[in-house]
């Protein structure tokens, strides 16, 4: 039923945009017809259309006597074409005027309507957003008293473990960037995240979040060993010190991203965006970085011992001070205007 109403409702909106065009165009053929044809055809004198015929008799007398009578037959020519323009352009600058007014002020209608639209789905979102937040801040607070108990076995505390890792890695995938940091600091605040896995509450190894918005997000000190990260966006995001050991970052998008002193040791980024990242003695050993775009990247003082630089573009990168050798720099796609060890 909705389909089939919506059908109908642009079908009735498209009727809308064409019927004063279409009678604009039929009266344009009108006229040009009209004139066109006007001289030639017999028309009804009532029309006005055609030639006028005016006869006049004139009469001479004289001493009262008729002595001569003249019939004079004088035609006038139609209207010519200036005529009609002249009848004609002063309704039809206001016909033009009036559909090009109602035109207008439709588009304009329909601009409002799809703001208002867009503001109130907005609206919407934000409101969704923080119900999602605030539940979830009730549900880790209740959480966290049940493991304050005395009495919690392993067995219960893991499970708790497991539950609060479900409803973060949930949570960070519906929030939007401010709220999304909202959440990862009041794990930090909490103490419940940590660089040690012993020691974290919520445990993000191995979690998937392929594909997932992680922009401008501060991931800083959270460890992230062996996770899901294929496509996704970190841009700009803070990664310093984070543990990064086997992750599949492969198409991620880590550009401008800071990953000062990240541990990356057999990270896959393979065709990874790290236009512009900071690497800055971050730890890349054994690493795959194959077709990866380094262009600008810092990479001041990294560990690239066994890095896989295959096609990789590593243009204008800083690679002062790290460990690349002349090896890894030929199988690279190019190098131009990267700063090199002297």
């Amino acid at each position: 039923m909705s389909s089939q109403s919506n059908s109908q409702q642009l079908n009735a909106r498209s009727n809308s945009n064409w019927r004063p065009e279409v009678i604009t165009l039929l009266t344009a053929c009108i006229i040009v017809l009209l004139i066109t044809f006007g001289p030639v055809v017999r028309w009804p004198d009532w029309t006005g259309f055609g030639t006028d015929q005016r006869v006049s008799t004139s009469v001479e007398r004289i001493n009262g006597q008729v002595t001569r009578e003249t019939t004079t037959t004088q035609e006038q020519p139609g209207r010519s074409l200036w005529d009609w323009m002249s009848l004609l352009i002063i309704p039809g600058t206001l016909a033009f005027v009036g559909i090009y007014y109602n035109r207008t002020e439709k588009r304009l209608e329909q601009h409002l309507a799809n703001e208002r639209a867009e503001h109130d789905h907005a609206i919407a979102k934000s409101q969704r957003e923080d119900t999602t937040l605030q539940a979830y801040l009730d549900q880790m607070a209740v959480l966290l008293l049940d493991n304050l108990e005395s009495g919690v076995n392993q067995t219960k505390r893991q499970a708790m473990q497991n539950i609060a890792r479900v409803r973060t890695l949930t949570a960070i995938r519906r929030l939007d960037t401010e709220r999304r940091n909202i959440l990862l600091e009041f794990l930090r605040d909490a103490r419940l995240v940590s660089t040690e896995a012993e020691s974290s509450f919520v445990d993000f190894r191995h979690a998937n979040l392929a594909g997932v918005d992680l922009s401008r997000t501060n991931l800083r000190l959270l460890s992230f060993h062996g996770a899901d990260l294929r496509k996704a966006k970190l841009r700009s995001s803070n990664l310093v010190m984070t543990q990064l050991q086997g992750a599949n970052l492969k198409w991620a998008n880590l550009q401008q991203a800071n990953l000062t002193t990240a541990q990356l040791q057999n990270a896959i980024l393979w065709k990874a965006q790290l236009q512009n990242a900071v690497l800055v003695n971050s730890q890349l050993q054994n690493a795959v970085l194959r077709e990866a775009h380094l262009e600008n990247a810092d990479l001041r003082g990294a560990q690239l011992q066994g890095v896989n630089f295959d096609m990789a573009c590593l243009d204008n990168a800083d690679l002062r001070g790290s460990t690349i050798t002349q090896e890894q720099l030929q199988v690279a796609k190019s190098h131009l205007g990267a700063k090199l060890n002297d």
